[in-house]
């Protein structure tokens, strides 16, 4: 199985996900609660999350990156891992441009918050799809597993075959 950047044996790539998920779900959340509650707190919140997220998604992508180019050329994985890398770059795209139309973490007085919000939605939305891959490289194709010592590897994931219409006699 694929190697990948590694700490005492355990991939890094998935202890580090975690941050920039959590970090910009609940930027969506903080502000949500400010446009019921009102007042610039909650959407500085908001905005210093993005920002966070954005540092802390840059070791998350170079181990995810790394984990991708030990994915065996021809593998089926290989297509899942491009599609997982493409979905979270959007998301990481769609936070950055949510964080560049705030102008800063104080939301100045009468500023719309349809662009930040919709571009955050989307973000979460992207970031649920390409969660949603990265699970599917990890259960699915093993990718970022060894087998446990005396246990075998688990087999290829099996192919759909396509059906195709029998040639007329």
């Amino acid at each position: 199985m694929s190697r990948g950047i590694r700490v005492q044996g355990h991939p890094v790539h998935p202890m580090l996900t975690d941050f920039p998920i959590v970090l910009w779900v609940t930027s969506l959340l903080w502000d949500v609660i400010g446009l019921i509650l009102g007042g610039p707190f909650w959407h500085a919140m908001a905005y210093w999350s993005i920002l966070a997220g954005l540092i802390l998604v840059i070791p998350t992508a170079v181990t995810g990156f790394s984990e991708y180019l030990t994915i065996p050329r021809g593998n089926p994985a290989e297509k899942i891992g491009l599609y997982h890398l493409s979905a979270n770059i959007a998301a990481a795209t769609a936070f950055l441009s949510s964080l560049l139309v705030r102008e800063g973490p104080a939301t100045p007085p009468g500023t719309s918050l349809f662009w930040p919000l919709a571009l955050s939605v989307l973000g979460v939305l992207l970031l649920l799809g390409g969660g949603w891959l990265g699970g599917d490289l990890v259960f699915r194709y093993g990718i970022g597993q060894e087998p446990a010592p005396g246990r075998p590897v688990p087999p290829e994931p099996e192919h759909r075959v396509e059906m195709t219409e029998p040639e007329p006699r």
